[in-house]
């Protein structure tokens, strides 16, 4: 992989904070019960600043057992972009409805930087409060349809497991997020992200980075090349399983998040 040493700085001039987020991401029932992870920091992902939310299905046919992890993934295309941008994908939080109760699953915020330069770096860093990844790629790395990545997080399912049954008909899982920039106010984004089953993931909680997240779909950029999808945990790859947003047919790393719905963004100032 081309990494650079880059150092990350306060880079976004935005309109508002990440969402807090506990290494192995927290549910929260409807009723607000007591975090799973006591240690971490949970706070009110409302009151958004431009906010806008994605929907996609589960498959419907695949129980997902107690234990195991769902792992969702962001991913996002500007297209025709040809010069830098940075914006932060803030106030990310996911939502469904199973077991009769309302789940609500804290992210990590995302700080992301497209430039002219050939280095690539993605690192997820736990910050005072708070997980937050940092992207920073040259925007050449979405061409050809390629997408890069933006945000993620492993969730464990708890018991009782989750029912394909209540995933059928409507019912959907939603991803909220805000979308600020400051400077780069107005530029259009599209986003896609999916979700799909580990059966473990290793060394994993508390860093993000024991993944090993691929940062983008381009495989000129990793050596040997390497055609798996951004937001791919290279180093589990050999635990996936079925459910989630994989709806069968060939195993996808990520849910299929490059190939389900796009949803246009605007980042906001």
């Amino acid at each position: 992989m081309r990494l650079g040493a880059l150092v990350l700085g306060s880079f976004i001039a935005g309109c508002g904070g990440s969402a807090s987020v506990s290494p192995a991401g927290q549910s929260l029932p409807a009723t607000a019960v007591a975090a799973r992870d006591a240690s971490a920091v949970i706070k009110n992902a409302g009151g958004a600043v431009c906010p806008f939310t994605s929907s996609e299905h589960f498959n419907a046919q695949v129980d997902i057992p107690a234990g195991s992890w769902l792992l969702f993934t962001s991913v996002f295309r500007v297209p025709g972009q040809v010069s830098n941008l940075r914006f932060q994908m803030s106030k990310s939080y996911i939502t469904f409805f199973a077991n009769s109760q309302m789940y609500r699953i804290q992210a990590p915020g995302a700080r992301i930087s497209l430039h002219s330069q050939p280095n690539l770096h993605v690192h997820w860093a736990s910050g005072k409060q708070h997980g937050i990844w940092w992207l920073m790629v040259p925007y050449g790395t979405m061409e050809k349809d390629y997408t890069d990545f933006m945000d993620q997080v492993a969730w464990q399912v708890p018991y009782p497991g989750l029912s394909g049954s209540d995933f059928q008909g409507s019912n959907e899982v939603t991803w909220n997020a805000s979308f600020p920039s400051g400077k780069y106010a107005g530029t259009q984004v599209q986003w896609q992200w999916g979700a799909a089953v580990y059966t473990q993931l290793d060394n994993f909680p508390p860093d993000y980075n024991n993944l090993g997240t691929k940062a983008v779909d381009d495989p000129d950029y990793y050596s040997p090349p390497n055609s798996d999808p951004a937001g791919t945990p290279e180093l589990d790859t050999q635990y996936l399983t079925a459910g989630g947003t994989n709806q069968g047919g060939q195993p996808d790393y990520t849910g299929g998040a490059q190939k389900n719905h796009v949803e246009n963004v605007t980042t906001c100032g």
